[in-house]
């Protein structure tokens, strides 16, 4: 589930169910790529646990230079989740020259797409053409859940000791 100073990876047309309770991710990346299109993951099926009140484990975690996310089911289910983390879709620490498009989003009871910035910079982000969706009624009446956020988490100023840069960050054409 660790994708570390990758690069030049393909990963595509794959089934992920994750069945651990208490995980926190079904996968994290950390390319390093040098530009657009260097990484991809495409054409996955990834169903993540949570418990219908914002806890759950991620989709895709991490960060890094040089992917592109695209035409991805990202689906939580609702489940017996105990762990600690709240659910994103696709939740990056940092990154640049990232592309997330084509993907849909069902039933994430935190952010779709989260931009987190906790650890650095986000240049060059474009996402655009996500469809993002609430198919459960029970997650509809607990915590609501979040669409896209790209901005620093509430402890970055910490951790970095000054606030992220943000640079070319297009959001445009989704549905939520």
């Amino acid at each position: 589930d660790m994708l570390n100073q990758a690069n030049g990876i393909e990963l595509d047309h794959c089934y992920v169910k994750i069945v651990d309770m208490t995980g926190s991710n079904a996968a994290y990346v950390d390319f390093r790529g040098s530009g657009w299109d260097d990484n991809s993951i495409h054409h996955c099926t990834i169903l993540i646990p949570n418990n219908g009140n914002g806890l759950g484990t991620d989709g895709i975690a991490g960060g890094g230079t040089g992917f592109s996310l695209y035409n991805n089911e990202i689906t939580g289910y609702k489940t017996s989740y105990v762990g600690g983390q709240h659910q994103d879709g696709w939740q990056a620490l940092n990154g640049k020259y990232i592309k997330i498009y084509g993907n849909t989003f069902t039933n994430i009871t935190n952010y779709a797409i989260f931009g987190d910035a906790l650890v650095g910079d986000f240049s060059h982000l474009h996402i655009y053409n996500n469809i993002i969706q609430l198919t459960d009624a029970m997650i509809q009446t607990s915590t609501p859940p979040q669409g896209i956020a790209i901005g620093p988490d509430g402890g970055v100023f910490k951790k970095l000791g000054r606030y992220p840069s943000f640079t070319d960050i297009v959001i445009a054409n989704n549905t939520i």
